[in-house]
Parts: C-alpha cells; sequence; structure tokens
C-alpha cells in the first residue's frame, strides 16, 4: 500500500492522501488530523493535479485522450466536467453558476521562482560581455556575480531557495555555489545592504490561493500565480 501526504485542506483539519495498491488505481483518502480516522473520497483517482473548492468540492483534470484534459468536479456525491476538453483557460466564474468558488490551491517552490520573484521586481541580467550577471530589484542594481570556469561554466547566483520575506523589503537570495561564499545572503532591497546567513538558513513562504488570490488555471491543469 502506498501512500502519499498532500498539503493541508484550507481548514487546517484535514490532510488528502492518495493511495494505490498499482499505479492506475489511484484513490482520494482524508485524512482527520484531530481523531487519525481515515476517510475515502474517490476512486478511483488516477489524477495528477488538483485543486479545493467550498463546501468541499473537489477539481480535477482527466485526460480525454486526443481532446485533451477535461476539469472535471466533484461535490461529494456526482462528478460533473467543468468547460470544455482541451480548452485554453479555465476561469473561476466558470466553476460554479450557484456561487463564486474560491479555489484553494498550494503553489509549489518552481511557481515561487518562475511567477512571484518576477513579479515582485527580483531577476538576474547578463552584462555585454555574458560574463558577469546583476542581480536587480526593479532597475536597481545589487550584487554582481562573476561566471565560474573550473571543471563547468556557470553562474553562482540561483533562484532556488529565495525569497522575499513578509513585508517585501528583505530578499533571502541563494549564492551556495560561489567560489568565495556558499549560502544564502540577506539583502535589504531599500538600503541596498546585505549579511551573509548561517548555513541551512531557509525560509518557508505560505504561497496558495488565499496568501497569493492573483492566479490562473491553465490547460495543463496547473493552478498559477499570475
Amino acid at each position: 500500500m502506498i501512500a502519499r501526504c498532500e498539503k493541508p485542506l484550507p481548514d487546517g483539519r484535514h490532510l488528502p492522501e492518495r493511495r494505490s495498491n498499482f499505479f492506475k488505481k489511484l484513490e482520494l483518502w482524508r485524512h482527520d488530523l484531530d481523531t487519525g480516522k481515515l476517510q475515502l473520497v474517490l476512486k478511483p483517482f488516477p489524477v495528477e493535479q488538483y485543486f479545493f473548492g467550498l463546501n468541499n468540492s473537489i477539481y480535477f483534470w482527466i485526460s480525454t485522450g486526443e481532446k485533451g484534459l477535461q476539469l472535471q468536479c466533484f461535490d461529494g456525491k456526482t462528478i460533473s466536467n467543468i468547460g470544455n476538453p482541451g480548452a485554453a483557460q479555465i476561469s473561476v466564474d466558470q466553476l460554479s453558476t450557484r456561487f463564486t468558488e474560491q479555489p484553494f490551491y498550494s503553489f509549489d517552490d518552481i511557481a515561487y521562482t518562475t511567477r512571484i520573484l518576477s513579479a515582485k521586481g527580483a531577476h538576474l541580467e547578463k552584462s555585454d560581455n555574458n560574463r558577469d550577471e546583476v542581480l536587480e530589484i526593479g532597475s536597481r542594481p545589487y550584487l554582481r556575480f562573476t561566471m565560474g570556469n573550473n571543471f563547468e561554466v556557470f553562474f553562482c547566483a540561483d533562484f532556488r531557495n529565495s525569497a522575499f520575506l513578509p513585508g517585501d523589503r528583505y530578499l533571502l537570495f541563494n549564492a551556495n555555489r560561489c567560489a568565495n561564499y556558499n549560502g544564502l545572503l540577506l539583502i535589504d532591497s531599500v538600503t541596498g545592504q546585505y549579511q551573509r546567513l548561517p548555513p541551512n538558513t531557509r525560509a518557508y513562504i505560505t504561497l496558495n490561493t488565499v496568501s497569493y488570490p492573483h492566479f490562473e488555471i491553465d490547460r495543463f491543469g496547473t493552478l498559477l500565480p499570475d
């Protein structure tokens, strides 16, 4: 028996779990954090992407073959189709005709790195000679990184594990492959000053559709920060 724990539901008291004896026979279970009991929600549940709505509803995508993915909703009793198969994008207004839906989904680290950091103005600009990278927030430069030339050629600056702290003044920036430093830097975007942080320092940002309500539902069955 394989069990995989997902992120908590909006009520904070339950965890969804997908269980399977075989890969193609996935099931969705609900784990009550207070009682420790498990409750079967839906079987089979052979899907990878899904999110939650009001009234304990679950939205998920299934493959329809040549037509692409079809968004479906399980309201606790029945399953219904949302939109057309292969739709380029689904809007929140399409999720329900009876009330205004409020999707809940926890974004992953990749979504934060590729969407949120750039939306907040953080980016890396290569120099004219392509030998240096400059960390900028908005149009203001903060740090310059030189390309390494040991066994492989690379820039040591990396947005993975980087994050703005609450308030967006301080940027925790990953510089863990630089020749003269291996770790994280805490950068003050107002003064331009920075300091090195102890090893293994991490910031865990709660990024979901509640803390960041600007998102889109794309045709690949993924919710992404907009």
